[in-house]
């Protein structure tokens, strides 16, 4: 029902996960793919990570020069889910608490307001959102891990629909983890195109809806034309 929405808009559809499916094209003629991203998005193999339960901070934003968050149920905050370390991120590369390599910075390369933010583990320095939860510079490059498989995969879609990023005319975000996604902080972070992020929506659990209107019957079969250079690239027609 998505893609059938979608209609002669180049549309760009995003299952982000541990798996990070898409789709790209209009007018019934499609590419699509499967990223291996693991699974910091669901925040399994993060030090303080966590699913998206109580008391998972799922929201960090910058307010009046403080580093701020959220936790879900607004409990006391006892890790960070997916969403949240998305933000957390976008926020150290604000603050500088992050170089553009991922690097987290010294105490005296950052700004004073912030140096109270940074700290040390057993695995080195570290930034803390809370008294307890913390980002490690290891949860920082398994997120890179994982944003760097699906930008790579939208590249390699683009590439298949011979088009610029410019042409994507709106970003359909699906999932339960697209659902709660900031699409500034995904720009922020090069999860998505900066370019994309004005025309990015979310739609929540698309997937369900398609299966049960594939099981309707409301939804014509497609078929598989061709695997496109062994890359689990496939077009798809209508």
């Amino acid at each position: 029902s998505v893609l059938a929405e979608a209609g002669e808009k180049e549309t760009l559809m995003l299952d982000i996960g541990t798996n990070g499916e898409m789709v790209l094209g209009k007018s019934g003629s499609y590419v699509c793919c499967a990223t291996a991203a693991g699974p910091a998005f669901e925040g399994a193999e993060i030090a303080m990570g966590m699913p998206a339960a109580s008391g998972a901070i799922s929201k960090v934003w910058l307010e009046d020069g403080k580093i701020c968050c959220s936790t879900i149920n607004d409990a006391p905050a006892v890790g960070i889910c997916g969403s949240g370390l998305i933000d957390a991120l976008a926020v150290f590369l604000e603050t500088e608490l992050l170089d553009e390599t991922g690097l987290i910075a010294d105490e005296d390369e950052v700004e004073e307001a912030y140096a109270g933010y940074l700290g040390e583990d057993e695995d080195g320095t570290c930034v803390y959102l809370t008294d307890t939860v913390k980002v490690t510079q290891a949860d920082v490059r398994k997120l890179q891990l994982a944003k760097a498989s699906i930008a790579a995969g939208i590249r390699i879609l683009l590439s298949e629909r011979n088009i610029s990023v410019t042409d994507v005319e709106q970003v359909i975000l699906a999932g339960g983890f697209g659902s709660f996604l900031n699409k500034k902080s995904a720009a922020a972070i090069g999860l998505i195109p900066e370019e994309l992020e004005p025309v990015t929506i979310s739609v929540g659990n698309a997937a369900g809806e398609g299966a049960g209107d594939a099981l309707c019957g409301t939804v014509h079969t497609q078929k598989v034309q061709r695997c496109l250079y062994g890359r689990n690239v496939f077009r798809i027609k209508n």
